[in-house]
């Protein structure tokens, strides 16, 4: 957290720049913030943890390079099909139609201006670490192979995992860089001096820095997932019901559940609830922003390797030492506080209003669920699971609610999955496994 911290500062200094920029583009905005944080991150772990040095990204540096041509060849092949696909994915779809939605038109933007340095790039990569693998025949070289037709030499379920992780990175980039503008533009507009009311004109502004933090490491996340920073993706939730109840949550599908489900916002807010109750009026506000830091604080700590759906490394520090999904507990907390369905007019609507928001905190109940899942194939998650059981904030409440207590499930994720060695490399599927 030390490193992150570092990055926050950095991305704070870039803020002030940003916002002291007239006219400045938001999308370029937006790449510098990015750049802020996650570069002294980089750099500062590569230096002091030497996370390119662990055993996890599947790199020996202990020896020299041992590098053959045709294989290297084979992997920017796989390369090079897999960005074709990520854009096939953003062509097909008319949601992504670039040309005619404004709020996607900054990350076209980027991609214009940065996809060809990728592209030109990429073979860079693939030459600078394929002699260091421990396991050089990685996935791209399969996906290679296969449009050769040497379809024996592929696992299918180490491809489908390979296409799942782009899936998540393809969906997730593109939308947080677009939450990204949004706050961004939040917070160069909000003006305290001609805000009615100068506290609420302060919180404004506090609540949007909160979540424009938020954002920035959720982008750096989806755009850096590299073995050399030990921030690749190791494996990707590949069931479906998992995948629901993550995406169910966010655009474009939340539009659709909000409006004709979950629409539990039609009583008001605590802005109008508590406007003229006094003190009660700051407390409240203060409160507020404190939960949503807490779960600022439990997205900062993956630093770069921050990522719906996927596993990239255990975290047991900063706020999960109290808990586990601090983020969820905070952000669905806080939803209570910001829309107080509690108060209406008529005590039937507002018992309905309390019901849909029960919904709302029951999907993020299930996607917890779905994700320790997933994280207990990694035997560190389940140690850690099992001593949050004993340890956590919420014990006395999963003395009350057994179903919060963390059971290990002892039946394989998939068929299709492929085992994965934690300690760094994915391994064949077992048959039968």
């Amino acid at each position: 957290m030390r490193i992150n911290g570092v990055g926050i500062v950095s991305f704070c200094i870039a803020l002030g720049f940003v916002v002291a920029t007239p006219d400045i583009d938001f999308g370029h905005g937006v790449v510098i913030l990015v750049a802020a944080y996650a570069l002294p991150i980089i750099i500062l772990e590569a230096l002091i943890l030497k996370t390119w040095a662990r055993s996890s990204t599947g790199l020996d540096f202990s020896r020299g390079p041992i590098r053959h041509w045709p294989r290297i060849g084979m992997k920017i092949l796989g390369v090079y099909a897999t960005f074709g696909l990520v854009f096939g994915f953003y062509w097909v779809f008319p949601h992504y139609d670039f040309g005619q939605r404004g709020d996607v038109s900054y990350y076209w933007n980027f991609l214009r201006d940065f996809a060809p340095l990728f592209v030109l790039l990429a073979p860079v990569y693939v030459w600078l670490i394929d002699g260091y693998l421990r396991r050089p025949r990685d996935v791209y070289w399969q996906v290679g192979a296969l449009l050769l037709l040497r379809r024996s030499e592929v696992d299918g379920s180490e491809i489908a995992q390979h296409l799942l992780g782009w899936l998540v990175k393809a969906f997730f980039l593109l939308l947080m860089f677009s939450f990204t503008v949004d706050h961004l533009r939040g917070v160069v507009g909000i003006n305290l001096y001609r805000e009615p009311h100068s506290w609420l004109g302060a919180y404004k502004l506090v609540h949007s820095v909160i979540f424009l933090l938020d954002v920035i490491p959720a982008a750096a996340g989806y755009l850096l997932t590299f073995r050399i920073f030990d921030s690749h993706i190791r494996s990707t939730d590949p069931t479906a019901f998992g995948w629901m109840v993550c995406l169910m949550c966010y655009p474009p599908f939340w539009g659709t559940f909000d409006v004709e489900f979950f629409n539990y916002g039609g009583g008001g807010n605590w802005v109008t609830h508590l406007r003229d109750a006094g003190f009660l009026f700051p407390v409240w506000g203060v409160l507020m922003l404190g939960f949503e830091s807490v779960y600022i604080w439990a997205t900062v700590i993956f630093g770069i390797r921050f990522s719906n759906l996927t596993h990239r490394g255990i975290i047991t520090k900063g706020p999960y030492r109290f808990t586990k999904h601090p983020a969820y507990v905070s952000k669905n907390i806080s939803w209570w506080l910001i829309s107080m369905p509690f108060i209406s007019a008529a005590p039937l609507e507002a018992f309905r209003l309390c019901l849909l928001l029960l919904g709302v905190n029951a999907i993020y109940y299930f996607r917890a669920k779905t994700e320790e899942r997933h994280l207990s194939r990694d035997p560190a998650y389940v140690a850690y699971a099992l001593a949050m059981n004993q340890r956590s904030v919420f014990r006395p409440l999963a003395r009350l609610l057994p179903f919060l207590v963390y059971k290990p499930n002892p039946v394989p994720l998939s068929p299709t999955m492929p085992d994965i060695d934690y300690e760094g490399t994915t391994t064949v599927a077992r048959p039968g496994a």
